[in-house]
């Protein structure tokens, strides 16, 4: 990983603590994601896009490597920052969909009036709706950090980068886990979009079309970045798209390796892999 993408050593373990301490097996779901997709997501690419990296015995290797630390714009945003925030922001949907809750109860409850004696209060307790209060000012609050705006202004590859000139993609876990909890979504679909995009990169870069030609690494450098990107944006949607049907594929596989038998069980497994890839 190159140096200036490091980051400050004290704040990526800093920020490396928090996501262990909210997800303790993080770092790991990204590496074992994008060990189970990058080939799915290359194949994909391939047919999508008609380029090839290997083409008879000529191969253009292009590593997607898992890397430790932040890009310095994304550390700069989070040192701008009081790092008792970051917690909350990591829990962004978990204290909205608190507020969801108490907000109901809070209408609800006088309605609910059949139930087991003296298993609930015959009133709702004031301390509901002083909580729902008091997230409700949080919510707000965190809010107008306006911190999504603030990532949206960072015109920079933040959480993951295809480094043309090496030619290798890097994927930053760290800046995937605090997105994922920002945004409330899974982690392991999130790195696999950004695997989609950085790889669709390197396709449209040094993919060989079926005339054996290749975009040359020069005037790829020098095209206005709403080429690039937007090239990478159109077929990561499309990628993405078309993963549900591996989510089937894969349960598939896995019901004749294990001799599966019983639909419950198979529907589990299918909702498993749904739900990792849902975003």
């Amino acid at each position: 990983m190159p140096a200036q993408y490091e980051g400050d050593v004290k704040l990526n373990r800093r920020v490396a603590s928090l996501l262990e301490e909210y997800d303790p097996e993080m770092a790991d779901k990204v590496r074992r994601t994008l060990k189970q997709w990058n080939n799915v997501i290359r194949d994909h690419l391939r047919n999508e896009m008609g380029l090839r990296l290997t083409v008879g015995d000529e191969a253009q290797a292009v590593p997607l490597r898992v890397v430790d630390g932040m890009p310095a714009t994304f550390g700069d945003l989070l040192s701008s920052l009081d790092p008792a925030i970051w917690g909350f922001l990591l829990r962004m949907r978990v204290l909205e969909n608190t507020l969801e809750g108490l907000r109901f109860t809070e209408k609800g409850y006088p309605e609910l009036f059949i139930r087991p004696p003296g298993s609930l209060p015959s009133a709702l307790p004031q301390g509901v709706s002083e909580a729902r209060r008091f997230i409700d000012e949080l919510v707000v609050w965190l809010k107008k950090q306006e911190v999504q705006a603030r990532i949206k202004g960072i015109h920079q590859d933040i959480l993951g980068a295809y480094f043309f000139r090496v030619p290798a993609i890097s994927v930053y876990w760290m800046v995937i886990g605090v997105m994922s909890g920002v945004l409330g979504v899974p982690v392991d679909a999130l790195a696999i979009v950004v695997a989609t995009h950085e790889l669709a990169h390197a396709y449209s870069h040094l993919g060989r079309d079926i005339d054996g030609s290749r975009w040359e690494t020069e005037a790829f450098a020098r095209a206005e970045l709403n080429i690039a990107e937007g090239i990478a944006q159109f077929y990561t949607e499309m990628i993405c798209h078309k993963l549900p049907g591996e989510v089937v594929r894969s349960c598939m596989i896995e019901s004749r390796k294990t001799s599966i038998t019983s639909y419950s069980v198979f529907e589990s497994s299918l909702l498993a892999s749904h739900a990792r890839l849902a975003h």
